[in-house]
């Protein structure tokens, strides 16, 4: 029986970047992106396989098989996530694919060996050769012939990290994000850098928490803006996230962004996905900081938020009349130390006022 060379089949396989491809993302990025990623490829029934960039990222996964690659780190023995992790991981898979073109086909039963990603729990304690508690292992790329992340023995909601660690993991796996204090071999960019500290203000994949590790499905922002910009690396240079000017006093923004302001300017946000901004007081000025708004004394800035965009972390300093205006989702707003005004929509919001004559209105 002959084969048939024009019977194309999807999947995914791992890919390394070029140094010209990490070179070319803004230096933040370059401080947690690996240089490994999932890439869509087909295949026929002959064996030949091309490369597939039109084809959205489908990535297969599975929580039933637990074929060894390797034990890491003293591992004796895997089992299958417990049901909190399990709940917690199918969430986060959800609120990724929302947001990002990214779909998810788990496997079971006799399809499991051929997932792409096999997540399990670790049969005993995993720990470094210093002795220190390991609470997850994602391998990347995968040396074991397919991805796996492997998660400590028992993790359970009331863990401190437990949200942070699910997102650090499949940060590893999913998209080949690196810890930020690691310089990759092409471009040698870590964290700090451009006011984005190393913690987890900037990244989940930081070791350093800051915010403590209450469980939500959304990442931090550097995260967010690599996630974009690798799943969409393979479009036209067009096709990516940029800002664009409605009008001479708006400006809408999606991905990761910066904007100079030089006068009364609106800032309008309209992504189903968390936007990382950044604005700069001027032309030239170098000293924005990622989620703040600097704008000089007698100037305003309005952060309005479209149908499904979440945003926290807003700080308008040395302003009269700062506005943060939230829309009819459930917002988190946060003030400065300037007399802001809050303006939450019909949400469940939660306000975060600062030391300044705040407005609610």
């Amino acid at each position: 029986m002959t084969c048939d060379p024009n019977t194309w089949h999807p999947g995914a396989v791992g890919e390394t970047l070029t140094p010209q491809e990490l070179k070319a993302l803004p230096a933040p990025l370059q401080a947690i992106v690996s240089g490994k990623r999932w890439h869509m490829t087909e295949v026929n029934e002959c064996g030949d396989s091309r490369d597939a960039p039109s084809l959205p990222l489908t990535l297969t996964w599975t929580l039933d098989d637990m074929q060894l690659g390797y034990l890491p780190y003293g591992s004796t023995g895997m089992r299958p996530l417990n049901t909190h992790l399990a709940s917690a991981l199918r969430a986060l898979l959800l609120d990724i694919s929302a947001r990002h073109d990214i779909h998810f086909v788990e496997r079971t039963g006799v399809n499991a060996s051929a997932a792409n990603i096999r997540l399990r729990e670790s049969i005993g304690i995993m720990k470094t050769s210093g002795g220190g508690t390991i609470g997850g292992y994602a391998n990347y790329p995968h040396p074991s012939g397919f991805g796996m992340v492997t998660f400590m023995d028992g993790y359970l909601p009331q863990s401190m990290d437990y949200g942070r660690i699910l997102r650090h993991e499949l940060g590893h796996q999913l998209f080949g994000l690196k810890h930020p204090f690691e310089a990759s071999q092409s471009t040698g960019v870590t964290l700090p850098i451009e006011n984005w500290p190393e913690d987890s203000r900037s990244t989940d994949m930081s070791y350093t928490v800051i915010d403590g590790g209450a469980w939500n499905t959304r990442y931090a922002p550097l995260d967010e803006s690599s996630i974009s910009r690798l799943v969409d690396l393979d479009a036209p240079a067009a096709s990516h996230h940029t800002p664009h000017t409605e009008d001479v006093d708006t400006h809408w923004g999606v991905g990761a962004i910066g904007f100079s302001v030089a006068s009364n300017h609106t800032l309008r946000l309209h992504s189903s996905q968390r936007v990382m901004a950044t604005l700069r007081n001027g032309p030239g000025d170098t000293s924005a900081v990622p989620f703040y708004a600097g704008i000089p004394q007698g100037q305003s800035a309005i952060f309005r938020l479209g149908p499904n965009t979440d945003i926290s972390n807003v700080d308008i300093r040395d302003t009269d009349g700062g506005v943060v205006e939230g829309n009819d989702i459930d917002n988190e707003i946060w003030g400065s130390n300037a007399g802001d005004v809050m303006v939450p929509g019909l949400g469940q919001s939660t306000i975060h006022f600062g030391t300044g004559n705040d407005a609610l209105l």
